[in-house]
């Protein structure tokens, strides 16, 4: 596969089961199926393509030389005109080299970005040279075998949103690590390519300046409520962000409390007791709990026997948690009286499919 992203995405979505069973339908035949990640041939590629680049931007660097070379040659040629006797002015020799501009304080990466920006949507033309001004909310560095470092981070301007790219020499990853930051706006101008790899649209950075300082939002009431229903990234397919964040946010608004009430979990916790640390807020705990009739029969033939009686408790493994496409892969079940264990039973079950392998490493961690 081009990259992990688009395998956490395939399981997600319990592709390598679907393909399986496709296999099985068509082919009647019983394969595992596994997405893996060739770290090695993305690595391979990329460093081929960087040389290229590399190789031609010598190539026209040296045209750029000769072309030089020659037309100096031709002015030398000429008659001096004033009181020279050549470039320069009258000592008769070339003017010596400026030295370079200091890099301004706004530049981050290379050079002052003149491009005006544009937004994201509607300004992805492949192999077209654009400047976006966004924030960063994404970003990753992996050490190339070539000695260079590819930073990798994502940018969004509220429009759109885009993966960028910089082949960084060693000299130059660490200072850039250190400038480019989450959630801080920043000017990026680059070449809009298809990277085969990633299978989208990137930009491959040419230069990056600061960007506009974020205007955040404020809570201007002069009396501050409390908010009392807040879920944090732990309520499932619902809350974002962290509760870190959300009680930053209420502290710079001057609240003096804040309630998590997560969906059914409690993970949140321990994060928000230390999120309050150093604050002048105070966290709530709670939960949005589910309820259920208490009424209905959960248990049923009972009797009015206490635990000293004969049961049976048994467990059952299967290769994933729908009861509708699923199968049972073992049994275990043990017999108790007066509270001790008097007999046991186990058995493998054949589920007539592949065990997906996050089952068996699940399986595998609780033994």
């Amino acid at each position: 596969m081009p990259d992990e992203f688009s395998i956490r995405q395939l399981r997600q979505k319990n592709c390598e089961k679907l393909i399986s069973q496709q296999i099985q339908r068509e082919l009647d035949l019983s394969l595992g199926v596994e997405l893996i990640y060739d770290h090695a041939r993305h690595e391979s590629h990329m460093i081929q393509f960087e040389e290229n680049k590399q190789t031609k931007a010598r190539q026209a660097m040296e045209t750029a030389k000769v072309e030089r070379q020659k037309n100096i040659s031709e002015q030398s040629s000429k008659p001096a005109q004033g009181g020279g006797g050549g470039f320069g002015g009258g000592d008769g020799g070339f003017s010596k080299r400026k030295a370079p501009k200091e890099k301004p304080a706004h530049v981050i990466y290379r050079r002052e970005i003149k491009r005006s920006p544009v937004p994201i949507k509607g300004n992805m033309e492949e192999e077209s040279i654009v400047c976006y001004e966004g924030k960063v909310f994404e970003k990753d560095t992996r050490e190339l075998r070539s000695g260079k470092k590819l930073i990798s981070f994502a940018i969004t301007d509220y429009t759109y949103s885009i993966n960028c790219k910089i082949f960084a020499k060693p000299e130059e990853a660490e200072e850039l690590e250190n400038a480019i930051k989450k959630g801080v706006w920043y000017k990026v101008e680059g070449n809009i390519r298809y990277d085969s790899f990633e299978k989208e649209l990137m930009m491959f950075v040419m230069n990056i300046n600061e960007g506009k300082v974020e205007k955040l939002r404020m809570d201007n009431a002069e009396e501050k409520r409390v908010e009392l229903h807040m879920h944090t990234n732990m309520s499932d397919m619902d809350g974002v962000a962290s509760v870190k964040e959300l009680v930053a946010t209420a502290d710079r608004w001057g609240h003096k409390a804040v309630a998590i009430t997560d969906h059914g979990v409690l993970q949140a916790f321990p994060d928000g007791m230390h999120a309050s640390d150093g604050k002048d807020i105070k966290v709530l705990y709670g939960v949005e709990g589910y309820l259920f009739n208490d009424d209905a029969q959960v248990i049923k033939k009972t009797n009015d026997k206490d635990m000293k009686q004969t049961f049976v408790v048994y467990d059952i493994e299967t290769t994933g948690l729908s009861f509708k496409h699923d199968m049972i892969t073992e049994i275990g079940a043990v017999k108790v009286k007066n509270g001790e264990i008097i007999d046991s039973y186990s058995a493998l079950v054949n589920p007539e499919r592949p065990i997906p392998a996050k089952i068996v490493e699940n399986h595998r961690h609780y033994r």
